[in-house]
């Protein structure tokens, strides 16, 4: 690296480093106790809780403030109302979205959990030793894989493994792994033969609700992809219809600009919403 670039190098972190100084203070507008639980439910997920709270609170604030300046400029009134609503609801998914994720985090980790329990299962039943079993298991690069890593670390440091597998159920509130925590302890202190017997039957039983949720998923979707249908292009265009009628016949009180910015920013904004409402339900 030349002298040149390594000065064009330490400007941008010197501008980088100023930006997230003024930024810092913007994510205080999320209360504590609801900041430490988006904290709680994005750990483990991979995405870091302190740069969603900072890059959620500045999109809310440009967002609001384009809604605010831009949707009725010639009626204050109104145009604050509308910003305030705008703020209202960004805020609450704001909140909400967190949650989403590791709901979505936690199905990704029952799904391959799922898969690694009839693996440990057929080893166990062959005469593998458990702990062999576990550690093949954890080199599955998946949830459920770094999961076991971590059971394997806090045994290295001196836990047992039953002590470990119910630290992961703690770390991860779900029934499923409650129940495959109970059945790996059991499996390691009692019969392999049978914990393996036991570990297929469990896993079997959840791939058939996992199934079952796909089947319903599956069914709700034809009613899903109607509403997107009229949402994306049946009331844009009765919408863009109403405003050419009427403006030659009716006083509808919509202005040139609403005209414009409902239909390239108010539907699309719409549209992605219920878009990211369908993913966030698939199982």
């Amino acid at each position: 690296m030349n002298l040149k670039t390594f000065k064009k190098e330490k400007f941008r972190m010197k501008i980088f480093k100023e930006l997230k100084k003024r930024f810092r203070s913007t994510e205080r507008i999320i209360p504590e106790k609801r900041r430490n639980r988006i904290k709680k439910e994005l750990k483990n997920t991979g995405i870091d809780s302190e740069t969603y709270l900072r890059t959620s609170t500045i999109l809310i604030i440009i967002i609001t403030a384009i809604i605010t300046g831009l949707m009725i400029p010639k009626a204050s009134y109104n145009s604050i109302g509308y910003g305030l609503i705008s703020f209202s609801i960004l805020y609450y998914l704001s909140l909400r979205i967190p949650g989403i994720i590791r709901s979505k985090y936690i199905h990704k980790l029952e799904t391959s959990l799922t898969k690694s329990l009839r693996s440990i299962a057929t080893e166990l039943k062959i005469g593998i030793p458990f702990s062999i079993a576990i550690k093949h298991s954890s080199e599955n690069n998946n949830e459920a894989g770094k999961e076991l890593k971590k059971v394997i670390r806090d045994v290295e440091k001196g836990k047992s493994y039953p002590k470990a597998f119910s630290d992961m159920s703690r770390r991860n509130k779900s029934k499923f792994l409650k129940r495959a925590a109970k059945q790996l302890i059991s499996a390691y202190s009692g019969d392999t033969e049978k914990g393996g017997e036991a570990l297929k039957k469990l896993a079997n039983e959840q791939e058939t609700i996992l199934k079952h949720e796909m089947e319903e998923y599956n069914e709700k979707l034809l009613f899903y992809s109607l509403i997107f249908i009229a949402t994306s292009a049946i009331i844009p265009a009765m919408f863009q219809a109403l405003v050419v009628v009427g403006s030659n016949f009716l006083d509808l009180g919509i202005t040139p600009r609403q005209a414009l910015i409902i239909p390239s920013i108010g539907f699309p904004i719409l549209n992605t919403s219920l878009f990211i409402y369908i993913a966030s339900k698939k199982p």
